[in-house]
Parts: structure tokens; sequence; C-alpha cells
């Protein structure tokens, strides 16, 4: 992408929740338009001064006020009311928790495409906290609330790794790819409207002999024995220029 390219978050195509480190993503819909909210705060200050000097020797600056992220729902399910605010579901019917709950996710939000590009903002270890946040009127539908609070994050070998991400990606780029390793299958959400499967090539030995293959299947099928998350990838092939053709790559591989 080069430095004039403008890529700015527009819109809201999608909330996506999934469990940490996984990326088995679960679209909410629904969100009440102008709720998305962005609050990351500034660290508190400390200045060391000394008595012969008016400028402190040093300053330490401590993170006191979590980040968070901030949206409104209308029409949630029981089961998704459950996910989100923690309680049960029986069919329709949501039951809250007797207790406080702590609930942990990956949260992913993806903007509408604007300049044939769209940002993906990921959360990778936010805990949340939904609750009604509006009664129905006459002119107003019930709402809920939840707030995603940023928490440090780790990967599954225990490595820290950046808690907050924002990434732009081409219109033509997919996301929100799912490897199920038990059915051997490679599914993903195409974010250009007209796009259809043919335009997708996908390949499982990048950077080795494989060649490219047409998608015809979503999900992909027949992804057998162990391949490697750098050897994954999706891209567009309909032949117009470099940055379409981008490639996707999965969180995760193939285990054999």
């Amino acid at each position: 992408m080069s430095a004039t390219t403008v890529n700015l978050g527009i819109g809201v195509r999608g909330f996506y929740y999934a469990d940490v480190n996984s990326d088995n993503w679960v679209r909410v819909e629904n969100i009440v338009e102008g709720s998305l909210a962005f609050t990351f705060t500034d660290p508190t200050e400390t200045p060391l001064n000394v008595e012969d000097k008016a400028d402190p020797i040093a300053l330490l600056r401590t993170k006191d006020t979590p980040d968070r992220i901030d949206l409104s729902f209308y029409n949630l399910s029981a089961a998704e009311i459950a996910v989100l605010t923690g309680g049960s579901a029986t069919g329709e019917k949501y039951s809250s928790p007797l207790t406080v709950q702590n609930i942990t996710k990956r949260i992913r939000i993806v903007t509408e495409p604007y300049n044939s590009y769209y940002i993906i903002y990921t959360l990778e270890n936010a805990q949340l906290l939904g609750k009604p946040a509006g009664a129905p009127t006459k002119k107003q539908a019930e709402q809920f609330n939840v707030s995603c609070v940023v928490q440090a994050a780790a990967n599954l070998s225990g490595t820290s790794i950046a808690p907050y991400t924002r990434e732009a990606c081409h219109e033509y780029v997919p996301y929100n790819l799912i490897v199920d390793d038990t059915a051997n299958t490679l599914a993903f959400t195409i974010m250009k409207t007209g796009s259809v499967l043919g335009d997708y090539e996908y390949s499982s030995t990048i950077g080795g002999a494989g060649t490219w293959v047409p998608v015809t299947t979503n999900p992909i099928t027949g992804l057998t024995g162990e391949i490697a998350q750098a050897a994954l990838g999706i891209r567009c092939e309909i032949g117009i220029s470099t940055p379409q053709k981008a490639t996707a790559v999965p969180d995760k591989g193939f285990t054999a």
C-alpha cells in the first residue's frame, strides 16, 4: 500500500466474536447506527520532582484506565444475549446469571469499504460487559450495550502479543478465514460486493512447489494432513492489479 493510499474506517460492515486464540468467528447483526465508540485513554503521568530543579528528572507513565470499544445492538437472540452478557438461553428465553460474569472473547470489527479499502479492528483478549441499554417505547426498540475492554493478550504458546490491531485491506482481500481442523475445511468471507467464488483461488503450499487452485466451494474442502499456517492462503485472481491479489492468511494451520 502506497503512502498516498487513503484507508479510512467509515461505517461498520460487521461485529464478530470468537474464543480467545480462535478464528471461529461468529457474526452479530443489527448494530445500532452511530453507537460504535472507541475510548483509548491517556496514561496517568507522575513527575519525579527534586528540590533544586524546576522540571522533573523523570516522568512515570502508567495505564490506570483500560481502553475499550462500546457499541449497541437491536434484536439480539436469547443465545446472543447469553454470550455477550452472561447467563443462559433456552430457546428464545434468556435467563440472567446469578453472579457477575467474567466473559472474555476475541473481538473483530470490520468497516465498510472506502476508496477500495476496509479496516479490521481486532481485540485479542477483551472482557465483555453486556447489559440492556434502552427500554422499548412506541418510537424506540430495546437495545443491548456491549463494552469490550482491552486486556493483555498472549498466543497459545504463552508469548505476549499486541492486544489491539488495526489492519487496512483491499476490498478484494477476503477476511475471517476459519480453519476447521476436524472437517479439514477453510472458510472465508468475501468483502467485495459482486464478487463470486470464481474470482478467488487458494494455495496450501505458498512458497513451495504447489500452484494456486480456483475456489469452487466455500468452505474449501479436502485440506488433509499437516499444513502450516504460513502455507495457507486465499487471494483474488481476476486479472486486475497487484493490490487485489494480496493474500489473506488464516490465524492457524492444520494438524495431521
